[in-house]
């Protein structure tokens, strides 16, 4: 009868497969295995592994690599797996072979980065913590897709999520600095910022956050602001004064610079929406606004004035300063401010 043989280390490492075979299981411990398989390149494989039997059928738990991990720490494994397959047996746990089974399982089932996007899309049409429960804007789903589109579908879409590395976000968003586009590349730090979030609030990431390291591209300098001055501001009220404008467009051009308000909300504002005793403007919550709320305006003595003036005129239908609109007067095409219209255009 054979002599049993002590293992070690280095034994096993020195050990080789024999000449007419391909592959072999050698006994190392009970229920402890070494595989050795023949490579392409002429080196030998070597991995752990560990047998057990499942509904009366012997089968292969794979441990690692024999460079990976030792003799001791092999053996440490089994005996960790046997327990696991006692608890097995009265039902308090899964058996180690399935529930490696359903790890593996898991893992070919990762989401990619393209369906996790689509998720997180979903979810902004749903409602927004940030916008009281309410949908986020269309415009910035648009923004969103075109930031996705442009500089990370291509590079990352197929990957799946759980494997992002700080390397391929890092490329994604070197992508539009290196083409001389800065803003875009803030753009899609943004974008990826809140994808990589929503992937770990999910549990689509439950390790590191990939994004951890990674700076935005800020700070980058935008186009110069287009606005004027005070004293530029004197002439052209000024010149309101001295022109042949319609009054309405007077009045309105003047009320918007007095309250910071959109053309658009000047163009639409009615009566029904002041409180002239209280001196406030409540502007209503509609689709079209960017906060999509309703909004509150205080009004100034100086617009006080003006809606004063407005009160005079008797436009149509409730509408402060009218919706008709006279055809575009060339007087203030300077600087790049245009006003056509009942009131300036943005």
């Amino acid at each position: 009868m054979a002599r049993a043989v002590t293992w070690t280390d280095p034994k096993l490492k020195a050990l080789k497969l024999p000449e007419d075979k391909a592959e072999l299981r050698v006994m190392v411990d009970a229920g402890l295995y070494l595989h050795l398989r023949a490579k392409a390149n002429g080196e030998t494989a070597k991995h752990w592994l560990y047998r057990a039997q499942v509904a009366g059928s012997r089968r292969w738990l794979s441990l690692g690599s024999l460079d990976a991990i030792g003799l001791a720490q092999a053996k440490a494994e089994v005996l960790r797996h046997k327990e696991t397959h006692e608890a097995a047996k009265k039902g308090e746990a899964d058996h180690p072979v399935l529930e490696a089974r359903f790890s593996r399982k898991a893992k070919r089932e990762q989401a990619t980065v393209d369906q996790v996007f689509a998720e997180w899309i979903a979810d902004k049409r749903l409602g927004s913590k940030r916008k009281g429960g309410a949908p986020v804007r269309e415009r910035t789903i648009a923004l969103l897709q075109e930031n996705y589109t442009a500089d990370i579908q291509a590079r990352i879409g197929e990957a799946k999520i759980a494997k992002l590395t700080p390397e391929a976000l890092q490329a994604c968003i070197d992508a539009p600095r290196k083409r001389g586009a800065p803003g875009a590349a803030a753009h899609v730090y943004r974008t990826l910022r809140g994808l990589v979030t929503f992937a770990i609030n999910r549990r689509h990431i439950d390790g590191a956050d990939p994004m951890r390291g990674i700076e935005n591209p800020r700070p980058y300098r935008p186009a110069p602001v287009n606005a004027a001055n005070d004293s530029e501001l004197v002439a052209l009220l000024t010149e309101l004064e001295r022109s042949k404008l319609w009054p309405a467009t007077r009045l309105a051009i003047e009320f918007q610079l007095l309250t910071g308000a959109r053309p658009g909300e000047v163009r639409e504002a009615k009566w029904g929406e002041f409180n002239l005793n209280r001196s406030v403007w409540t502007l209503p919550a509609t689709d079209g606004r960017k906060s999509a709320r309703e909004f509150r305006v205080h009004l100034s003595p100086q617009a006080l004035k003006v809606l004063e003036h407005a009160q005079q005129l008797e436009s149509p239908n409730g509408y402060v300063v009218g919706p008709e609109e006279p055809p575009p007067s060339p007087l203030f095409h300077r600087r790049g401010i245009a006003l056509t219209g009942a009131i300036p255009m943005a």
